[in-house]
């Protein structure tokens, strides 16, 4: 009599299922773009369409750091809430290994570094309260909710990751270039330049939200300003 083989475990490193990650990654790097469009549009639909010809996907990383960057209340939030949940992740899965014990001291340097020269002082606190809330249910019954939501925590930490993402992408109406003062030939404007093609610079204006064209030849000077 013959015997049925058992199926062999799926091979992580399938081309199928590298595409289907890598679909996945390029459809929320989509949304993510989209959604900071529409964020710092006001929702405009005609606003975010001119806007849209100022970035593409390969502007994600620099959108969203500088997203974080410049918006302290997001960050603040979302560092808060991640960096706990990761370094638990990571102490549970890989504390042998000493890059994820790095990884984790650059996430708390980052965190001081928003808390000590930032308004973002309460990203310590939350950190404290997030990771204890972590360690008292790390003690919990795995039968018990707490225990339950820590380890759906810590296994869907890369789900958890993408949500806090799309909802930082979403919420924050603080563009991803530093706002600027910017005196032209007609006057003085305040906004944030989005692009700088030949010849034109293109502003979305502060004050009506509106994306506005200037000729270089307009533009008299340009000033950084300290706050978004």
């Amino acid at each position: 009599m013959s015997h049925a083989e058992p199926a062999a475990p799926p091979d992580r490193g399938h081309p199928s299922r590298l595409g289907t990650e890598a679909g996945i990654a390029t459809g929320v790097a989509v949304l993510v773009v989209l959604l900071r469009i529409l964020a710092i549009a006001g929702y405009d639909w005609d606003v975010a369409f001119a806007i849209t010809h100022t970035v593409d996907l390969d502007d994600l990383p620099a959108l969203m750091l500088g997203t974080l960057m410049g918006d302290h209340a997001l960050a603040a939030a979302a560092l808060g809430l991640l960096v706990p949940v990761v370094a638990f992740a990571w102490w549970r899965r890989a504390r042998h290994r000493p890059e994820a014990a790095i990884a984790v001291l650059v996430l708390v340097a980052i965190c001081l570094s928003l808390a000590l020269t930032t308004d973002g002082w309460w990203v310590l606190p939350l950190l404290a309260a997030v990771t204890s809330a972590l360690l008292l249910a790390s003690r919990a019954d795995v039968s018990r909710p707490a225990g339950r939501v820590l380890r759906l925590a810590v296994e869907r930490v890369g789900l958890l990751s993408v949500v806090v993402l799309l909802v930082a992408a979403a919420t924050s109406r603080t563009p991803w270039v530093p706002k600027e003062r910017i005196e032209t030939t007609s006057g003085v404007l305040t906004g944030w330049v989005l692009a700088t093609d030949p010849g034109f610079l293109k502003v979305l204006d502060a004050d009506g939200r509106h994306l506005l064209i200037l000729r270089a030849g307009e533009v008299r000077g340009r000033e950084e300003l300290g706050a978004h």
